[in-house]
C-alpha cells in the first residue's frame, strides 16, 4: 500500500501529524517569513524611554519611494544602542503617487526635520540614507537632495566602496533591491527579532500628507508602528513565487520595506566602508 493510500486511512485530526512524520512536511502555521509571535512579542515589549545623552549616533534612514499611481512611500529611521538594539525612532507611510515628485520632496524634508529633533539624536548625528532606486532612479535622487538639506549626511553607496558583486547600487544615490537582497533582509530581520534586538522608541517621528494638505491629519501615536508589524508579518511568496508583502491587491508593504532596507543595508555599509559606524 502506498503512503498516499495510508494517509487517506488516517483520521482527519491526525493528518498533519502523519504528513510531518512520513513526508517531512511541517505544519504551516504562519503565512509570512517572520513568525507572528516574534512580531507580537516585540510590539508588547516596553518602549525605549531614554538613551545616553550627548552621543553622536548614526541615524539610519530607509526610504521606499512609491512605484505606481496608487501607492505609498515608506520611511523608517533607526539608531543603534551601545548594546546593539535597533531602536526605531521614526516611521511613516505616506499615501502617494509616483508622479508627485514635488509633494514627496516636501514631505521627506518635513519628516527628516522631525527625526533630527528626536531626543535620541545629537545635532551632529550623521544621517545615512538608504533609498530604493528600482522603479524611478531620478525620483530617488530628488528625494536624496531633500535629505541632504539636513546635514550632516553621509552617502556610502559609491562604486569605490561597492565595487564587488552581491550588492547593486545606483552610484551616489541608493540601492537596487533584488529577490536575493529581499530574502537576505528578511533573514537579518528575523535574526534581530529572534534575539530581541528590535525596539521602539516611546516617541516615533511620523507623518503623512498633513504638511502639504491641511485636510489631512497626522498619524496617531503608534499607528504607523502597528502598520509596520502588520506588513512585516505579511512578507512571503506570492502566487508567482515573488517575495513581497503585497499578497492581495489592497496590501501595501512600503514601511516594512523601508525597515528591511535599514536592517540589511546597514550591515552592508558597515562591512564595505571602514569609516561608517553606528
Amino acid at each position: 500500500m502506498s503512503f498516499n493510500a495510508l494517509g487517506k486511512l488516517m483520521p482527519k485530526h491526525k493528518a498533519k501529524e502523519f504528513a510531518a512524520e512520513v513526508f517531512g512536511v511541517m505544519e504551516h502555521r504562519f503565512s509570512g517569513f517572520i513568525d507572528e509571535r516574534l512580531l507580537n512579542a516585540t510590539a508588547q515589549r516596553p518602549l525605549i524611554t531614554e538613551m545616553p545623552k550627548n552621543t553622536c549616533r548614526t541615524i539610519w534612514i530607509g526610504l521606499d519611494p512609491p512605484a505606481h499611481a496608487r501607492s505609498a512611500m515608506g520611511m523608517v529611521a533607526m539608531v543603534v544602542s551601545v548594546t546593539g538594539q535597533l531602536v526605531v525612532i521614526g516611521a511613516s507611510s505616506v499615501d502617494a503617487s509616483a508622479t508627485e515628485i514635488g509633494e514627496l520632496q516636501h514631505i521627506v524634508s518635513h519628516w527628516i526635520a522631525m527625526v533630527r529633533q528626536h531626543p535620541f539624536c545629537h545635532p551632529e548625528s550623521p544621517i545615512v540614507p538608504i533609498i530604493e532606486c528600482n522603479n524611478n532612479e531620478p525620483m530617488s535622487l530628488s528625494l536624496l537632495r531633500k535629505i541632504q538639506e539636513h546635514p550632516p549626511v553621509y552617502m556610502p553607496f559609491r562604486k569605490d566602496k561597492f565595487y564587488k558583486g552581491g550588492i547593486t547600487i545606483a552610484d551616489g544615490i541608493g540601492v537596487w533591491t533584488t529577490e536575493s537582497s529581499k530574502l537576505g533582509s528578511l533573514h537579518v530581520a528575523y535574526q534581530a527579532f529572534m534575539e530581541g534586538r528590535v525596539a521602539i522608541a516611546n516617541y516615533t517621528a511620523s507623518t503623512n500628507r498633513e504638511s502639504i494638505d491641511r485636510k489631512c491629519k497626522p498619524p496617531k501615536e503608534g499607528e504607523v508602528i502597528t502598520q509596520l508589524f502588520e506588513q512585516l508579518g505579511r512578507f512571503g511568496y506570492d502566487k508567482r513565487g515573488k517575495v513581497t508583502g503585497k499578497l492581495t491587491e489592497d496590501d501595501q508593504d512600503d514601511v516594512a520595506m523601508a525597515f528591511l532596507l535599514c536592517v540589511y543595508f546597514r550591515l552592508s555599509v558597515l562591512a564595505a566602508d571602514p569609516s561608517a559606524t553606528d
